[in-house]
């Protein structure tokens, strides 16, 4: 019978499933991005505020900065606008109605790249929800968005999956451990 190195194969099932949760992180990404793609009210919007933020990640300890912008824009999503009408025999005109939308504003993070290319008091192309103008994104950011980092992470992480798997097949077994000069003191702290 074999004798596979159960270290080894640990190892490869841990690396996929960190590959599974990159997975899972693109997934979400990529149905958020699909909705503002396929729903998104385009609109043209003034920036507010931009901040940039450090925030430290509690089960790691590493810090992250985060780009977050402020906008101001008019929601189009529930406007009915009537046509004007003339009557010229009866000398009457109605000029409907003219509904220019709700003021709303939003919040949202934006790419590093994006940030400093913005200042406040700038008009920038947003797509935002109709059910929710509140949730919008940068149409450019929507528009060229690429998981391509998470995808080549993602790549990599299956390579050394396979290869620690394919160690732990092939790997000779652990030498036997060597008895010690102090039994009394195993399995104590």
């Amino acid at each position: 019978m074999p004798q596979y190195r159960n270290d080894w194969i640990a190892l490869s099932l841990t690396s996929l499933l960190f590959t599974a949760m990159l997975w899972g992180i693109m997934a979400i990404q990529q149905s958020e991005i699909r909705q503002f793609r396929r729903e998104g009210i385009p609109a043209k919007a003034t920036v507010q505020d931009r901040v940039k933020k450090s925030e430290r990640s509690s089960s790691t300890g590493s810090s992250s900065i985060i780009h977050e912008l402020t906008v101001t824009f008019m929601d189009r999503s529930n406007v009915v606008e009537e046509e004007m009408t003339i009557d010229l025999q009866e000398g009457e005109f109605d000029f409907g109605t003219i509904d220019v939308g709700e003021f709303q504003r939003a919040e949202f993070t934006i790419t590093g790249k994006s940030y400093d290319a913005i200042n406040v008091g700038d008009t920038v192309e947003i797509l935002y929800l109709p059910d929710d103008p509140s949730e919008a994104k940068l149409a450019e950011e929507v528009a060229n968005w690429r998981p391509t980092f998470i995808q080549i992470f993602m790549g990599i992480t299956i390579v050394v999956a396979l290869a620690l798997f394919i160690k732990g097949l092939t790997a000779p077994p652990k030498p036997p451990k060597k008895p010690s000069e102090f039994p009394e003191w195993e399995g104590t702290t």
